[in-house]
């Protein structure tokens, strides 16, 4: 029996969960998880505007969003899939504090019911992809053909991407509904085997 097991069962230790928590914040978080006040966070002003609007995917919960989906008919039956990721480190210059506090987090940490963000709430809020922001983005392109959906070219792109709408979870079904009802048609372009 390990010695944390044993002190529970001798009623020293009132939770188990806490004792591994606070173990976990002790070894990877010695000074806590609060963030240095007055971090300097800019935002890239000089970045070209996307030529598409993109959607964003996110859960009911989800307060930050960091990717984004685009898609523009082009022609000759061909189509331009972007797939756009939040750009938070445009807004802070190498070796400033708000970097060493990223290169020390280095990720953002997940646990059933909570996370500790890798950035302030000030950073994720200024560089979420929110309906109705035009926001900086690191961008991929796929140029595909509608009838194999194999990529032709593609590229990258920094920029700022238009944020049409927020795509909730929990509309994946409608959406699945009507694309599946409009493949049916035969005049539909794309065809998935």
């Amino acid at each position: 029996m390990s010695p944390a097991k044993l002190i529970e069962r001798c009623g020293a230790l009132p939770s188990s969960h806490d004792y591994h928590l606070n173990r976990f914040f002790y070894e990877y978080f010695p000074k806590g998880t609060d963030f240095p006040l007055n971090l300097d966070i800019g935002e890239p002003s000089d970045l070209p505007v996307a030529q598409a609007d993109a959607f964003s995917w996110m859960t009911r919960i989800q307060r930050e969003i960091d990717d984004a989906f685009s898609l523009t008919p082009l022609a000759d039956g061909r189509f331009r899939v972007g797939i756009h990721i939040a750009a938070p480190a445009l807004g802070f210059a190498p070796g400033s504090p708000l970097d060493a506090v990223a290169r020390e987090r280095l990720s953002t940490v997940y646990m059933p019911g909570r996370k500790i963000t890798m950035l302030p709430p000030e950073a994720i809020q200024r560089f979420s992809l929110t309906q109705g922001a035009e926001r900086p983005a690191c961008s991929l392109y796929f140029d595909i053909r509608a009838g194999d959906l194999r990529s032709r070219t593609h590229h990258t792109r920094v920029e700022r991407v238009r944020i049409a709408a927020n795509l909730r979870h929990q509309a994946v079904e409608e959406l699945d509904a009507a694309f599946l009802a409009e493949r049916a048609r035969e005049d539909f372009p794309i065809r998935v085997n």
